[in-house]
């Protein structure tokens, strides 16, 4: 049912996006990384698929999607800090 980009592009279009200050744009993405994760949860939980293999997979882009949420989430508070604070 859900089909998802690989996390690195996502990521390469996060990143993208804060590093043009885009902040609207890059606040949307993050939610939809947000969505795709708890939807891929949901399948995962939902014992809908038995093959171990399929739910490594999945599980893997979960892992993915919130190492990419992480990473967004610095780059919010390292250009916040650099705007306001020139000793970092």
């Amino acid at each position: 049912g859900h089909i998802v980009s690989p996390p690195g592009e996502v990521c390469e279009v996060c990143i993208a996006g804060e590093m043009s200050k885009e902040f609207e744009r890059v606040n949307k993405i993050y939610n939809k990384i947000r969505e795709m994760r708890d939807a891929q949860c949901e399948i995962i939980n939902s014992n809908q698929y038995n093959n171990k293999q399929e739910k490594d997979i999945l599980c893997g882009s979960i892992v993915a999607f919130h190492e990419c949420m992480e990473l967004l989430q610095a780059q919010y508070m390292t250009l916040g800090k650099s705007e306001n604070d020139q000793s970092r």
